[in-house]
């Protein structure tokens, strides 16, 4: 079983990509803050592809271990669809260790640039990375 034990620098590459998807989403998004995000204006999908946010965020994930990808993937399905935990709060050390693990299973069979452009094309990925970190009380 994967546990956050098994990944050190999963903090510290949570953070970062929080950071680097803030500046990719006031780009193309109205504030974090709001609950109901609307996207303003569509940018053409060269300037999206050009876009340094985008690429500054591509390049990071990139740098990460495939280890490490999966478990932030992982972070970000449990903050998404976090369910009846969301209304609770924080979970247990236990329980937080097996939603990771399920998650890290369930995201275990993308390849690499795979998992990149799919959280990447999350625009709320900042918001998911953030309910899932306080899910896992980390």
């Amino acid at each position: 079983m994967i546990t956050l034990n098994n990944l050190p620098r999963i903090k510290e590459i949570i953070i970062e990509t929080i950071t680097l998807a803030e500046k990719l989403n006031v780009e193309y998004l109205n504030p974090p803050e709001r609950d109901e995000i609307v996207v303003k204006n569509l940018p053409s999908l060269e300037r999206y592809y050009n876009d340094p946010a985008r690429i500054a965020l591509n390049d990071f994930m990139d740098s990460c271990s495939k280890e490490e990808l999966i478990g932030l993937m992982a972070v970000m399905y449990l903050g998404r669809e976090g369910g009846e935990f969301s209304e609770s709060g924080p979970i247990d050390e236990i329980e937080a260790n097996q939603l990771f693990d399920r998650y890290y299973q369930e995201s275990s069979n993308y390849e690499k640039n795979n998992a990149i452009r799919q959280m990447i094309s999350k625009t709320p990925l900042s918001i998911y990375l953030q309910k899932g970190v306080s899910l896992l009380n980390l």
